[in-house]
Formats: structure tokens, sequence, C-alpha cells
């Protein structure tokens, strides 16, 4: 029988995390943060009656797709309340007010708030102790109701670890986007590989198409390049553009900027949920997306908070510099703008265009097959 890692002895753990460090180029403390988002993602994924949801954002981007360098350490869950929870409830019917589109987000706010507290994780904090015990162990529900922190004892002093990553994993959940285009996948840590003859965690998960997740992760840098007044804080922010950046010169960026049917999809999204003064989720469509952030202050903090996911090794190769992923935003900002425009103009919009992601996807869609090795596009980084 297989021995089992999380229950190896602490100096074991360490022996071999520490060990492995050249061959997964990641840090010991990345190698065993991501045994942990396995765990969750295990546990999340198999919790019987569990929601409808899918895996999304830049930890999908990195484990399933290989569409990404950097280790991702926090796991986004979208829910599906408007087609499971709350199917008479629906945001985009016409004639629809705002004052109703906002009843509707708080209800799905509500929903999701009663899923987090009553249902995942009490689930979450029974599998804890029914496999380890509850030493070392801590979960924290935020103030929003709506993510959920699980602390875990590290095999690594304070001295070991960097003050950009932590020894909990994060797990926001939402109930206000869509789960469409997505399919299933397994999931496996990091080390499985090396491994052969150690169980560890697996997850088979359902994961959101990565070409709608390189146009959410645009349309936030969009919201981002367009605020009158710059966020207090600027952690863990950078790492959004260095996504987008790479995906554009991969297969799944190459392609989502074809696909503009997702990109309208997401700004009726955001228009409905996600409303603010300087957002401008419109521009997103006439040519005037923003991903190069013209303000210098703004692009400083970026750079800062690049800096320091450097410093805390979290990139498996060496990682571009912040002035190259700075110019490739701004190359790719103006080829989107350029190639909405001329599809605005001269283009008519295609059957396939005028329908929305959830007609195109009624169930889950297989997706096509992604290489590890990116492709370079004539825009290099």
């Amino acid at each position: 029988m297989a021995d089992r890692f999380l229950e190896l002895q602490d100096e074991e753990k360490r022996e071999l995390l520490v060990g492995l460090q050249d061959k997964i180029k990641l840090s010991p403390m990345a190698i065993e943060k991501d045994i942990w988002v396995c765990w969750v993602l295990q546990t999340l994924f198999s919790m019987p009656g569990r929601p409808k949801m899918c895996f999304k954002g830049g930890t999908s981007l990195s484990k399933v797709f290989g569409a990404i360098s950097r280790f991702s350490e926090d796991i986004d869950v979208t829910i599906n309340h408007r087609r499971e929870n709350a199917p008479g409830l629906d945001p985009f019917k016409e004639g629809i007010s705002n004052s109703e589109i906002k009843r509707i987000a708080e209800e799905y706010s509500r929903l999701t708030v009663r899923l987090v507290q009553e249902s995942i994780t009490p689930y979450l904090r029974h599998k804890i102790e029914e496999e380890f015990g509850s030493d070392g162990f801590w979960l924290d529900i935020d103030k929003t109701g709506e993510s959920v922190t699980l602390g875990y004892p590290t095999v690594f002093g304070q001295s070991d670890r960097s003050r950009y990553m932590s020894s909990s994993v994060l797990v926001e959940f939402g109930g206000k986007n869509s789960i469409d285009p997505q399919t299933s996948i397994q999931v496996r840590t990091e080390i499985a590989q090396f491994l052969p003859s150690v169980e560890l965690p697996e997850a088979q998960v359902d994961v959101l198409d990565p070409k709608r997740t390189f146009w959410e992760k645009a349309t936030l840098i969009h919201v981002e390049c367009n605020r009158n007044k710059l966020r207090e804080r600027f952690d863990r922010l950078s790492r959004h553009w260095f996504d987008v950046a790479k995906l554009a010169d991969h297969e799944i960026g190459m392609t989502a900027i074809t696909e503009l049917f997702l990109l309208k999809d997401i700004v009726k999204y955001k228009k409905a949920f996600f409303r603010s003064s300087n957002a401008r989720y419109d521009d997103c469509l006439n040519g005037n997306l923003r991903l190069y952030p013209s303000n210098d202050e703004m692009r400083k903090k970026l750079k800062e908070d690049y800096g320091q996911m450097i410093k805390s090794g979290m990139f498996r190769e060496e990682p571009p510099s912040f002035e190259n992923i700075m110019e490739r935003m701004r190359e790719l900002e103006s080829r989107i703008n350029m190639g909405v425009g001329l599809r605005k103009n001269h283009v008519e919009i295609s059957f396939h265009d005028s329908l929305s992601v959830e007609e195109k996807s009624p169930g889950n869609t297989v997706l096509s097959d992604f290489t590890d090795k990116p492709k370079v596009s004539e825009l290099g980084m």
C-alpha cells in the first residue's frame, strides 16, 4: 500500500519537498502549498450534493492548462445560481430595471454566503478533522461571507517563508459569472510524477474554458486602468498583467482574441453585476479596451508587486522584465482594439456570435487540447 504524503512525518515531507525543488523549479514552500491546493480541490469537487460550479482563474491556467509559468496559489470557484439555485431570476430579460438587477445580484450573493457558511465550510472542517485531526489547521470566512481561507500546518519555519506566500489556501466563491464553456479534467500535484509510490491528492474538477478566463482577466485590467483614484494596495495585482501577457503568446490567447462572442458575454455579465462609475465596459467592445496603465504611479506600484512575486520563488523559469510585460500589453491593447474596430465596421456578426455562451454550451463542453509549449505570435513578449 502506498504511503500517504500528508501522513508522513514532517521531516520526511520537508526532505522530499526540498529535494524536488530543482526538478520542479519551484520553491519548497510553493510545492507544499500546491499539495494543499489539490487537497482543497479534491474535497470541494467530491463533496456530496455539491452545487454546480467550476474552477477558474490563474490557478486553473497554471495547473490545468500549463499556460503560465508561475505558481498560482488561490482557488477561484464560480457557482451556477442562474440555472440551478435561482432559475426564476433572469438578470438579462428584456426591459429589466437596474433596481431589479441589483435585487438579483443581492440574492445571488445571499445564496453564495449560505452555501459557504452552511455547506462548504462545515464540510471542509469535517474532512480536516476526519483525515488529520484539527491541530495546526484553521478556517476563516471573510467579511463578505463569500471567501474561505484554510490554514494548514507547514513543515517550514518562519525564516523559510516569504511575506508573499502564506501557509494557507484562499478559496474565493462567486455566483455572478457564467460557468460556460467548461470541461471536466483531472488535476494532480506538481510532485506526483516524481513520487509514484506515494499517495497524493488529486481531483476531477469542472474547469472554465481558459479563453473565457483570458477575457475575464483582460476586462479586470481594463477596469483597473480606468480607475479615477489608485488603489491603496497593489498586493498580488501584477499577476493579472503577467498572465494576460503570457496567454497572448499561447494558443489560448491567440484563439481568444478571435472569439469576441466571449468578450461580449463577459461584458454583459460585468455590466449587470459589477457596475462602477469608472468601469467603462462598453469601451471593451468599441475599440477602446485599456490594458496598458498610463498612470506612472500605478506602473510603479505594479512593478514593486511584481518584484515581490519574483522574490517569493513563484516562477518556474526566468520571468520577463516588468518593462517587457508593459510593452507587450501596449501592443496587445492596440491589436485587440484594431481587430474589434475592423469587425465592428466591416464584418457582419455571424449567427454563432449572436448566440450567448450558455446557448452554445448547454452542458459540459469538451475543449480542444492545449499544448504545454506556448506558440509565439508575431508580437513577441
